[in-house]
């Protein structure tokens, strides 16, 4: 599948920019953005570059606090995503002392940014448009438009939490490079970071999502809390084995794999009130069935069954999400992204709002 074209990126950054809410809600449910890893450096924590994060805090879980703008306040704007989720959007990100003035800024969109960190629960607390329409940076950089867009770094059994006032929510990302190893043996991953959270059963709204909703389902039983969905030996979720058996019932393609991955982004309405939402997407990976008939002369028709992949480049994007593609000669697996649904989970938690899939374009 190829990547994403420039005629969609330029289009979906015009939306990121003057789109109404209704406008960018739909850009975030409808076309697959796989945000940066984001981890925290070393810098934001007030610690010279050249320390290792693991020497500086310890990997046991606990909160870290994005306080300053600088580190909460970036710019982005979208490009093709190069690697494994070919058909994904991304975006280049930048610091708001990057794009020091409105020259700098003209095709950058603000957000309210917040990483992750191996085995600890990063916090970042948005701001009140209505008493902080604007972000003081400091040090001549000119102040940023309160952003209207929250998105957190890529989720892969993370679990995201908004807490509090729907005008000026605080929001988590607790993540585990590998299994949550300080959880109960009957404990979910998602109940260990709620636990971790610290925050249920107090007077604020805590609503959250994790990776249940759209990486691996918990299909549990009397004997086993934590069984959850299975695509062969993989995790999944109903959705995606759906869309995988929807796709061999067309009978055109083969060597189907239908792999979820979701990605958490926020909006703030007209009223001031942010709206946090979940996207579930899926990563597909297929080869077409061709099939021709060779004429033979008083004989029966030669039947070629082939199952064709693609060409496709390889590319890498630099700072400014400039491309620098490189030919590649070599037959690939066809890939490509779609969305599959969505769920709004604050300020209250939505039903899902999920796709027809039979409706769902594969080329």
């Amino acid at each position: 599948m190829p990547y994403v074209s420039d005629e969609t990126i330029r289009w979906a950054n015009r939306v990121l920019e003057t789109g109404s809410y209704h406008a960018r809600k739909d850009l975030f449910i409808k076309n697959p953005i796989l945000p940066p890893s984001g981890g925290i450096s070393l810098v934001a924590l007030g610690r010279p570059a050249t320390d290792k994060f693991s020497d500086v805090v310890t990997l046991d879980y606990g909160k870290l606090k994005i306080g300053g703008a600088e580190e909460s306040v970036k710019f982005i704007k979208l490009r093709p995503n190069e690697k494994n989720e070919v058909g994904a959007m991304t975006f280049v990100m930048k610091s708001p002392t990057e794009l020091p003035d409105a020259p700098s800024r003209i095709g950058w969109t603000p957000i309210w940014w917040l990483p992750w960190q191996n085995k600890h629960i990063v916090k970042i607390k948005i701001r009140n448009v209505a008493t902080d329409p604007t972000i003081a940076i400091g040090g001549g950089v000119l102040p940023v438009p309160n952003p209207a867009i929250f998105v957190t770094a890529a989720i892969n059994g993370c679990s995201v939490f908004s807490v509090g006032d729907s005008k000026f929510p605080s929001l988590y990302h607790g993540g585990s490079d590998g299994e949550v190893t300080v959880r109960a043996p009957t404990e979910t991953t998602e109940a260990a970071w709620e636990r971790l959270l610290g925050r249920l059963g107090g007077g604020k709204n805590v609503q959250g999502v994790g990776k249940s909703d759209y990486v691996a389902e918990l299909n549990a039983t009397p004997t086993d809390i934590n069984a959850r969905v299975k695509s062969g030996t993989y995790n999944s979720t109903n959705a995606a084995i759906a869309l995988e058996q929807e796709l061999a019932r067309r009978g055109t393609l083969t060597n189907i794999s239908v792999s979820p991955w979701g990605m958490v982004f926020g909006m703030r309405d007209t009223g001031g009130d942010w709206t946090m939402s979940l996207v579930k997407n899926a990563f597909v990976m297929y080869r077409r069935i061709k099939v021709t008939h060779k004429k033979r002369f008083l004989l029966k028709d030669k039947v070629i069954t082939k199952h064709e992949g693609e060409i496709r480049d390889t590319r890498t994007y630099d700072a400014d999400g400039n491309a620098r593609i490189q030919a590649n000669i070599n037959e690939q697996a066809i890939q490509t992204c779609i969305s599959l649904g969505y769920q709004d989970f604050f300020p209250g938690r939505n039903a899902a709002t999920m796709y027809n899939l039979r409706t769902i374009t594969v080329y």
